[in-house]
């Protein structure tokens, strides 16, 4: 394969990335693509990622990630500011708060276009860029009392 190439995003170019980095992952029953990371003392959590290649006409790259990690409710301003603060310096992940009862967790997305093809060293930088950002949030979120 080309690295250079531009093709159309297909699950090839998933299973290719899989294999280049030797991870292992599981296969939901709505073809998502599962990835687990354990307890990493760098993080104080576990990481998981959720990867769906989307192929066709509206082809698009989505991931979200989350940790085991919770929060009380009554941390979101605590919250709110440390995310704030992380953005000032680095645009990505994309971080979201998902609340659910009183406890609150934090989300990671990618999403990415891809409908006009990709090249799988970009596919690649994509989705190694995503973890690498998301694995240095978590690096900052743990050195930060919340």
């Amino acid at each position: 394969m080309d690295e250079n190439e531009v093709v159309p995003l297909s699950r090839s170019l998933l299973d290719a990335w899989l294999v280049k980095h030797e991870f292992r992952s599981q296969q939901s029953s709505d073809n998502r693509c599962l990835l687990s990371f354990s307890y990493s003392e760098n993080t104080d959590c576990e990481l998981e990622y959720s990867i769906v290649v989307s192929e066709g006409e509206d082809a698009q790259l989505s991931v979200r990630g989350w940790s085991d990690k919770k929060f009380r409710s009554a941390d979101r301003p605590s919250l709110l500011e440390v995310i704030n603060e992380y953005h000032d310096g680095y645009r990505w992940p994309l971080i979201r708060i998902r609340e659910q009862g009183r406890r609150i967790n934090l989300d990671t997305s990618l999403d990415v276009d891809l409908s006009a093809g990709v090249s799988f060293a970009l596919f690649d930088d994509l989705l190694t860029g995503f973890l690498d950002n998301t694995y240095s949030f978590w690096i900052f979120m743990s050195k930060k009392d919340v």
